[in-house]
């Protein structure tokens, strides 16, 4: 068995169509690249609990093995819950 055999099927966002993770991860293990739907239901469900680690785990290996595009990094780093005075705080001044 592997993980693609217990699909997690929830929706995060009433307004978005619903997601699998494992769905998510066999894109990115197959080469394909993610949209920003996609990567936001998975920063939004892992951080929230509802995404296994060990799914989020696999998600990150298919990433690691075939890298991120520009885009997907961009919105990757948009989707992850910053504190928020990094968010605002101005940036540092050079020496």
């Amino acid at each position: 068995m592997s993980i693609f055999d217990f699909p997690i099927i929830f929706e995060l966002h009433p307004s978005e169509k619903e997601m699998q993770i494992t769905e998510i991860i066999r894109k990115k293990r197959d080469g394909e690249s993610l949209s920003k739907a996609e990567l936001n239901f998975f920063i939004d469900g892992f951080t929230g609990g509802k995404i296994p680690d060990y799914q989020a785990s696999a998600l990150l290996m298919a990433i690691f093995i075939n890298r991120l595009s520009v885009d997907e990094t961009f919105w990757l780093l948009q989707a992850m819950p910053w504190p928020r005075a990094a968010r605002q705080s101005p940036p540092p001044k050079a020496c």
